[in-house]
């Protein structure tokens, strides 16, 4: 069964050291669930990042199913190649 389509109208990603990430998701629904956060990146070893998505009020919000399920669909095009 293919999964709904989500979209990101925002895409932010400073590589510089200490610098944020802001993204923001669309849900199938039009919902927008905009994340902030930010990431440490040691060539070639290390990727490490945090994030919060933010409700409405800029408040963090739980997005652990989300982000989960993202993961999984890596691995599972990474296990492709």
């Amino acid at each position: 069964m293919a999964s709904p389509r989500v979209f990101y109208p925002v895409c932010e990603l400073d590589l510089r050291p200490g610098a944020a990430i802001r993204i923001h998701k669309r849900g199938p629904d039009g919902t927008v669930y905009p994340m902030t956060g930010d990431h440490e990146i040691v060539k070639p070893e290390r990727l490490v990042f945090t994030s919060a998505a933010l409700g409405a009020d800029g408040s963090p919000m739980g997005m652990e199913a989300g982000c989960t399920q993202s993961l999984e669909r890596l691995a599972e095009s990474l296990a492709k190649t």
